[in-house]
């Protein structure tokens, strides 16, 4: 019975995702299905095939090998599923369900080269795939609890360095240093106010509107200082454990701990980042009291009360879009613990030099503008206007225009889809497209661009709110 692979990597600008690879024997040759899931079902979290190629280059240097790759074997099913629907969903639930049984992986290898060395493996039906099989039947489900009949692996201080630690913190790549913007915050360029929070230990709350760089200010600050990183993407369903840590079975009748994210920052040292905090419960909130406070400690509840002091060299920083949809205001006592909180929003400077197209700035100031007076809901991001040169370049302008309007709420389309009318005209000469437009219009196109640019100015000088905090 042949045995197909499913290995899972991570690097913590992946944010909640975790890039997954399937590799399965199939009339020999060996079919490649990978997704980045972030745990959950549906659409987004769907398996795409793909090739071996394909998936290595597409990953990150930083990526890590989460967990020791699992084994599944094909049943007669699978290979009919593969047959008939081009992929096997029972095959690749079994595979999920064994990785989630796995232990840690902490041979220090890269990851690239180690999943081509599965692929070789799985090609040839290696008799060392036989090892990463878990006998599903046999395993009891992780659980926080110990169970008291089983025997256990616990934390105390007599044999806590014998237990096995996920590198789940690591260095950003350097190029997310080097294509950063800085901005200046009130006399202060951004980078040399984490430089000073570090030095005294503040903790660092950033929040603005959706896309205008809070997280990447972050990253490209740890990069930077060579700092190790770790990110915990905020949403409604995260449980302590999964920041914390928790017991899963050793495959050898016990338990062993795992600590989670935070738990390895703060005990390692780097850059802890709660990212879009207020979509986190606030249950969550007082397991994190007394790490933002003066106490500096988490206290692992579930880990016999073990009491880990913070590391010198940690710096936490949390980001937030307020009032937006799904989220909760953070109470008082988890907000007033961030010693530095920075307004951060869109910034005109910052936009010059990512984005090219003048008359685009033009109609972002008209859009953001009408916002202010709450003609508009949805924010116009940073990235939404390097996106539309993005997409003019590669499919069309009329494409760019109406993906631009699609992120808009239904009621608010008309009005956009008016306004890049208004703008056609020079939006198209900014990406030399304006013969195109002649030709369609003919002579009634004559004097168009210049009578517009005046209505813009006109409109500018009567209506330009300033966005900068």
């Amino acid at each position: 019975m042949k045995i197909a692979v499913f290995v899972e990597t991570y690097t913590p600008t992946m944010g909640a995702d975790h890039r997954q690879v399937m590799m399965i024997p199939h009339n020999d040759t060996v079919r490649v299905f990978t997704r980045l899931s972030d745990g959950n079902k549906g659409y987004g979290n769907r398996w795409d095939e793909s090739d071996i190629e394909t998936v290595v280059n597409a990953m990150d240097a930083s990526e890590s090998i989460t967990c020791i790759p699992s084994g599944v074997r094909l049943t007669a099913k699978d290979i009919e599923a593969l047959d008939l629907k081009g992929y096997a969903p029972v095959l690749m639930t079994k595979a999920v369900n064994a990785h989630l049984k796995a232990l840690p992986f902490n041979e220090e290898t890269d990851a690239a080269e180690r999943i081509c060395a599965l692929y070789q493996d799985v090609s040839v039906q290696s008799s060392s795939l036989e090892d990463l099989i878990i006998d599903l039947r046999s395993q009891a489900p992780a659980s926080p609890f110990l169970p008291q009949s089983a025997p256990t692996q616990t934390s105390t201080a007599n044999n806590l360095d014998e237990l096995p630690r996920v590198a789940l913190a690591s260095i950003p790549p350097m190029d997310r240093a080097k294509a950063y913007i800085s901005r200046d915050i009130v006399g202060i360029q951004d980078l040399e106010v984490y430089d000073k929070a570090r030095a005294n230990k503040f903790d660092v709350l950033i929040y603005g509107p959706t896309g205008p760089g809070k997280t990447s200010s972050v990253v490209a600050w740890a990069a930077s200082r060579k700092l190790r990183m770790a990110t915990v993407s905020g949403n409604a369903a995260l449980e302590p454990s999964q920041l914390i840590g928790k017991y899963i079975p050793d495959g050898k009748g016990g338990f062993v701990w795992i600590d989670g994210p935070v738990t390895d920052v703060v005990r390692n040292g780097g850059v802890l980042c709660l990212d879009e905090v207020n979509f986190i419960s606030p249950k969550i909130y007082t397991v994190l009291y007394s790490l933002l406070d003066d106490r500096r400690c988490l206290i692992l509840l579930d880990h016999m009360g073990e009491t880990v002091e913070a590391h010198p060299d940690l710096t936490i920083f949390a980001t937030m879009n307020p009032n937006y949809i799904g989220t909760t205001p953070l109470n008082f006592a988890f907000r007033n613990r961030y010693v530095v909180q920075i307004p951060w929003d869109y910034d005109d400077k910052v936009e010059d030099k990512l984005v090219k197209s003048q008359a685009l700035k033009v109609l972002k100031n008209q859009l953001r503008a009408e916002a202010n007076k709450g003609e508009f809901e949805t924010p116009i991001s940073t990235n939404m206007l390097m996106e539309f040169e993005k997409l003019v370049k590669v499919f069309s302008f009329e494409f760019a225009v109406e993906n631009f309007i699609a992120h808009f709420e239904l009621e608010e389309q008309d009005k956009v889809r008016l306004v890049f009318t208004t703008h056609e005209y020079n939006l198209k000469s900014d990406f030399d497209l304006v013969e195109v437009l002649d030709q369609d219009k003919g002579e009634d196109s004559e004097g168009l661009g210049e009578k517009i640019a005046t209505e813009a100015e006109n409109w500018l000088s009567s209506n330009n709110t300033p966005t900068n905090p």
